[in-house]
């Protein structure tokens, strides 16, 4: 319920109060629960309090890091393979490597993550393992 509740005022945000709009959003969110699989079963919110302003400080470093490959030009895009210690995290930390700028998990496999960045000198293993770490406290 909580879940609905959420993508139906997102809905509302990203498009207007109209009755059509509200009508649409209520469809869309009814279909995407009804096939969604949740990624993580059970949340320690305490885990996740601690979680979340480190993952913040990632993306907000990774879009500025993004930008200014986009004005200097210095990309240098490829593949790394980072292997998950924790196997009870690897979709939550697949999900929160592709919502991080310059980075995106490409294919999940036993223990690995295939990652493309943006930038393969700056792909930054330390800070996969950090978030790795932290949510392995919100899964627990």
């Amino acid at each position: 319920m909580v879940k609905s509740l959420i993508l139906l005022i997102l809905w509302t945000l990203l498009a207007s109060l109209e009755p059509k709009s509200i009508l649409m959003g209520i469809a869309a969110t009814a279909f995407t629960i009804s096939i969604s699989k949740p990624v993580i079963e059970r949340i320690n919110a305490l885990g996740l309090l601690i979680f979340l302003p480190v993952f913040i400080k990632e993306a907000i470093v990774g879009g500025l890091d993004v930008l200014m490959r986009i004005i200097t030009g210095e990309i240098n895009p490829g593949f790394i393979k980072y292997r998950v210690r924790n196997r009870k995290v690897i979709k939550p930390l697949a999900v929160f490597i592709t919502l991080t700028p310059g980075t995106m998990s490409v294919k999940i496999e036993e223990q690995e993550i295939l990652v493309h960045t943006i930038n393969l000198k700056g792909a930054n293993k330390k800070s996969i393992r950090r978030m790795e770490i932290l949510l392995k406290r919100v899964v627990s």
